[in-house]
């Protein structure tokens, strides 16, 4: 089974933010983000309003890259994505 490449997928969001916010949407979001403490928030919601949720949970749970190489033993730089450019024949 080979992947057909005649065809485009495009998606698209609606991104709100304080002056168009709408409840409904956020009420109807299928995206969420799971908290540390279990706490379910729509994507819709999270960003939004950021001093609401985001900026509260990075403040709280966020760590620097120098933290997270020290406790995890890894480089950040070697998890990078690097494009392979084919051969030319």
């Amino acid at each position: 089974m080979g992947v057909d490449s005649r065809f485009l997928s495009k998606k698209g969001i609606l991104l709100q933010d304080k002056y168009n916010y709408d409840i409904e949407r956020v009420r109807r979001c299928c995206i969420h983000y799971l908290m540390p403490g279990g706490k379910i928030i729509p994507f819709c919601a999270f960003n939004v309003i950021p001093e609401l949720y985001r900026d509260l949970i990075q403040k709280q749970y966020g760590i620097s890259i120098e933290e997270w190489e020290r406790r995890t033993g890894r480089k950040l730089t070697d998890d990078l994505y690097r494009r392979i450019e084919p051969e030319e024949q």
